[in-house]
């Protein structure tokens, strides 16, 4: 008896030893307007450390300022209706587990997100300069996104290696949607403008809103997929590089668009138009939609304009029964 006792006391013993240390979890709830530091924010706790595990919470009821980084959070982070984090000169690293849950009004001076972080939410989002999503992450925004800088979303798996950079200077509005996750998925379902330049973008890209691109040095280069159902517009030349470009909606530039690559591959069921020149340097375009009259193709590149062959089988079909009615 005496043993079956030491082993159940042993047993229980090494149960105790290898629960984890972060077992237990901490809430936090802000109780008044202030300072993230300040324990007097927060309701009967001391302030947040600044490292939480996932276990934690952080729910914001009030105007808080956030006066120190954030560097390993990995705690969830509520932002309630008409609340706020606010700051001009700290940031935020959400890392593996880190959740955000944004309601009300988030203003960092970068907001970092590695693998494994959530950002969900309809309140607004502002960086003083860039956001960044690197890895596997989700990023759900219902809500407006007003970004200083650089929009970066990297991803990287053993030899796959997806970057989709998007660079703008002052404004990103984004109503619905935007996702990036595996091998760089991301969509853009609302009105975007970006006042800078889409340098490189590569993965699978979905463009359903408004596109607005105002910079001047523009390439699509490598790109797995570009879906276009809504309306893209870049006030100067768009380069499109080895890419697969399917076209529902409206592609257009204010003046050149150039293709080049060999496994470039375009399928337009909309409009592609540009008001300088549609500069056809490489590659093969299908045709079923409406497609720019100042179309310049080099010996290279392949146009099947399907628009064409029906129009010359209509012709055909037009002369043929012409013939038949002469000679009866």
């Amino acid at each position: 008896m005496n043993r079956i006792k030491l082993l159940f006391n042993l047993w229980l013993a090494a149960k105790l030893i290898l629960i984890p240390v972060n077992v237990f979890s901490e809430n936090y709830y802000s109780m008044a307007n202030g300072k993230w530091s300040n324990s007097e924010t927060w309701f009967c706790t001391s302030s947040p450390h600044k490292t939480l595990n996932a276990k934690d919470t952080v729910i914001i009821n009030h105007h808080l300022i956030l006066d120190q980084e954030l560097k390993n959070f990995g705690a969830t982070l509520i932002i309630k209706p008409k609340a706020s984090l606010n700051s001009k000169e700290n940031s935020i690293r959400l890392t593996h587990n880190g959740k955000i849950l944004n309601n009300g009004t988030i203003s960092l001076y970068h907001l970092i997100l590695t693998q494994g972080a959530t950002y969900n939410g309809k309140g607004t989002l502002i960086t003083e300069k860039d956001l960044f999503i690197n890895g596997y992450i989700v990023f759900h925004a219902d809500g407006p996104c007003r970004i200083g800088r650089n929009l970066i979303i990297n991803y990287q798996n053993k030899s796959l290696v997806c970057d989709a950079e998007v660079v703008f200077n002052h404004f990103l509005e984004v109503k619905n949607d935007i996702a990036a996750g595996y091998l760089s998925n991301n969509e853009f379902n609302g009105k975007t403008v970006i006042n800078g330049s889409i340098i490189s973008l590569q993965g699978t890209t979905c463009f359903s809103g408004d596109i607005l691109v105002k910079g001047s040095e523009n390439v699509i280069n490598y790109s797995d997929y570009i879906y276009i159902s809504g309306k893209i517009n870049f006030a100067n030349d768009i380069s499109l590089v080895n890419s697969k470009v399917y076209i529902s909606g409206q592609f257009t530039s204010d003046k050149d668009i150039i293709v080049s690559g060999k496994i470039t591959e375009i399928r337009n069921f909309g409009i592609v138009s540009s008001k300088n020149h549609f500069i056809f340097n490489q590659g093969i375009m299908y045709n079923f939609g409406t497609l720019t009259d100042n179309l310049i193709i080099a010996s290279n590149a392949h146009l099947v304009d399907n628009k064409l062959y029906q129009q010359n089988y209509l012709n055909t079909v037009k002369d043929k029964n012409t013939v038949q009615s002469t000679e009866k």
